[in-house]
């Protein structure tokens, strides 16, 4: 992901991206295959401090690893400098809320849920929500190609979300549910149709009925394969999915090429349903591509040449909070990324 946000940014301002890593070789070597529009440079998230000096150069900073607390966001709004992140996490992205006074006070700009899901899902559930006068709940599908290549980390934090209870709000207050459990049927388009998508714990279903005032969102997923689907929600139903993660990173990665057997197709889509001044009705909105990992780059890198070029209100956000839907979307088409729209009225 990081080497897709480099080179997006470095398409516009080369020789001044960065790519920042605990090991210089790696980075240098990348900086090679660009020639030169991007550069190399050493960074330990562990000891954000030691980098203070890189840090208060850079205008902007994009996190592409999950970070384990809020220490390295906080090192960057102290260095003064703006800060994208791409995690899906909610409990980090809570954490790095607490840094909102902070953020304000240093004349920062932090963006969260900054991506494919979340991210995309946001800027679609904020698409669909202001096609209607009124919004009960927006429902949001995700579908996920097993044929991409994904990092050691993004396996090991799907598995840990198997089964595992987290807390949704709804029309009736929070409810507590579990990840690929709570079954709903999602109507894709192009060859996949009707599939079964289960909840999951992204965290654009945690922040929406905020940021968007609707009362009830929910997030839902299921794979470009319908049998490691089922597995997975035959994994929620018993000890499976901890057995699983108990493994261990080496053996979880060397069993990941056992699923890589699909497409790199990702698709992303969002229903609102509530009124229209004629009486009940719907609209929905689809994204669909290929490479989560690419889509996931592109908006970050979007959202980055934003707080590079304007000035913003410091604060932490949402990126459904400081970008319109459509110019994201646009940015995506030159691709390979469709976007779809249809409403419907009873």
């Amino acid at each position: 992901m990081g080497r897709v946000v480099s080179e997006a940014l470095a398409e516009r301002y080369p020789g001044q991206v960065f790519a920042a890593g605990r090991r210089l070789k790696e980075a240098q070597a990348f900086s090679e295959e660009t020639g030169g529009r991007v550069l190399p440079l050493r960074i330990d998230l562990l000891s954000p401090r030691d980098s203070r000096a890189d840090l208060e150069d850079a205008r902007v900073v994009v996190m592409c690893a999950e970070s384990d607390d809020e220490s390295f966001p906080r090192a960057c709004i102290e260095a003064k400098s703006h800060y994208v992140d791409v995690s899906a996490t909610h409990e980090h992205i809570l954490e790095v809320e607490t840094l909102r006074d902070f953020a304000r006070e240093q004349g920062v700009v932090a963006v969260m849920n900054v991506g494919l899901a979340p991210g995309l899902t946001n800027l679609l559930a904020r698409f669909v929500k202001e096609r209607l006068e009124e919004v009960e709940r927006i429902d949001i599908d995700i579908l996920l190609g097993l044929g991409e290549a994904h990092g050691l980390h993004g396996m090991q934090w799907t598995l840990e979300r198997v089964g595992r209870p987290f807390s949704v709000m709804t029309a009736r207050g929070p409810v507590s549910v579990r990840g690929f459990m709570d079954p709903k049927q999602t109507r894709f388009p192009g060859p996949y149709g009707q599939r079964t998508t289960y909840r999951f714990d992204f965290s654009d279903q945690h922040a929406l009925p905020a940021t968007l005032g609707v009362p009830e969102v929910s997030t839902r997923m299921c794979f470009d394969s319908k049998w490691a689907t089922l597995l997975f929600a035959m994994m929620a139903k018993t000890r499976l999915a901890r057995v699983t993660e108990r493994l261990g990173a080496a053996r979880v990665n060397a069993a990941s090429g056992l699923f890589r057997l699909g497409s790199e197709d990702c698709v992303v889509r969002a229903e609102a349903f509530g009124r229209k001044p004629n009486g009940p009705s719907s609209a929905s909105a689809v994204i669909a591509g290929e490479r989560e990992v690419r889509a996931t780059g592109l908006v970050a890198g979007y959202v980055a040449e934003r707080l590079y070029e304007e000035a913003l209100p410091a604060d932490v956000f949402h990126i459904e909070q400081v970008c319109e839907p459509r110019p994201v979307f646009d940015r995506l088409e030159p691709h390979g990324y469709r976007f779809e729209f249809s409403d419907g009225e009873g």
